[in-house]
């Protein structure tokens, strides 16, 4: 009885073990891409490209962007390093305002943010509250269709800033065929 006991003791404890090593590693997993009110699409592009084409998309279908935040260049304005990491902060009153008169605490989210990040391979990421989420944390409760809809208007942006070859500057850099370097 006693060794049923103990070997009992020991699957329960190496159980216990495995299930603690799994919750680690999924609380520290940068590559989750989903957690807890966050949505994440992948770029087709570079991480200065994706951030460009967001900025250039947003301002084209008449967002404000009163911010873009470059967290890798603040820190290194302080000699410490972080992959590429911007932030853009864009919104439209019409339509945050009313979420905000119904729970004032919904602008502590407001405006909406896009974070464009690049991982440790290279990978390129736009990341974003999912408002369906906030309006859940801020109690929202009478703007289900107008909530709908802004999800679906920031699903739709992600993917096309996401997709959306870059443009290419005003000296025409870029083109096909004036690159120095080949794929032959």
């Amino acid at each position: 009885m006693r060794k049923v006991s103990i070997i009992t003791l020991i699957s329960l404890l190496v159980g216990l073990l495995a299930i603690n090593v799994f919750a680690q590693d999924s609380d520290t997993d940068e590559g989750d891409m989903m957690d807890d009110g966050l949505l994440t699409v992948q770029s087709n592009y570079s991480f200065d490209e994706t951030v460009a084409t967001a900025q250039q998309i947003l301002e084209e279908e008449g967002f404000g962007i009163p911010l873009v935040l470059d967290h890798s260049a603040n820190a290194g304005s302080v000699d410490l390093e972080l992959p590429p990491t911007t932030l853009i902060v864009f919104g439209n009153p019409m339509v945050g305002t009313s979420l905000m008169q119904e729970a004032r605490s919904m602008a502590i989210d407001l405006p909406q943010k896009f974070l464009i990040w690049e991982d440790d391979a290279g990978n390129v990421y736009i990341t974003y509250n999912d408002p369906l989420y906030l309006a859940n944390r801020h109690g929202v409760t009478e703007q289900d269709e107008k909530l709908a809809n802004v999800a679906d208007r920031l699903q739709s942006l992600a993917e096309q800033i996401a997709s959306t070859e870059p443009m290419m500057d005003d000296m025409g850099e870029g083109e096909a065929g004036d690159s120095e370097e080949s794929d032959e």
